[in-house]
């Protein structure tokens, strides 16, 4: 399991990001940090009592890497393009806050889109989880994710820069 920092201006989100269940999702999230791809870019989804999503380039939610002109990633020695497959096969639910997963416009068409959840929610089955947010006992995380949601919906213009990710 990996452990990175998501670094914004509202505070630290730590993460355990799942290799083992999503290898290649977890490979393209690390290779687009380490390119800088996230620095700067904004929540642009923001949804109380929900998730935050980010990772657009534009802020609109309809982008991804390929839009600032990155095409693939490598993964156990080949290159990937975007947008790429699916892995839901770890049978996680959104049964917890904090929880990371892939946002998607449907079946195969990964980029650089995550949303984390606030709440834990039943309806959710094929679900790419990419991490958790860890470092808190369940009654601590739950107040985290509330305490982040509520300093970004007060934001003027209720959207939460990504400083920058440390992988």
């Amino acid at each position: 399991m990996t452990k990175i920092v998501m670094v914004t201006t509202k505070g630290e989100i730590n993460l355990n990001l799942f290799d083992e269940e999503a290898p290649m999702t977890v490979a393209s999230f690390l290779f687009l940090a380490k390119q800088g791809y996230y620095n700067g870019l904004k929540f642009h989804r923001v949804i109380a009592n929900f998730m935050i999503q980010g990772g657009c380039p534009t802020g609109t939610g309809y982008h991804g890497p390929t839009k600032k002109g990155i095409n693939s990633f490598p993964f156990q020695g080949k290159n990937i393009s975007y947008p790429f497959a699916d892995e839901f096969q770890s049978g996680r639910k959104f049964d917890k806050p904090g929880l990371l997963a892939m946002a998607n416009a449907g079946k195969n068409t990964n980029g650089s889109q995550e949303n984390v959840v606030f709440e834990a929610l039943t309806a959710e089955d094929n679900v790419e989880f990419v991490g958790r947010m860890h470092g808190m006992n369940p009654a601590d995380l739950k107040e985290r994710t509330k305490f982040l949601l509520e300093k970004m919906m007060g934001t003027k213009d209720n959207k939460e820069f990504l400083n920058s990710m440390n992988a």
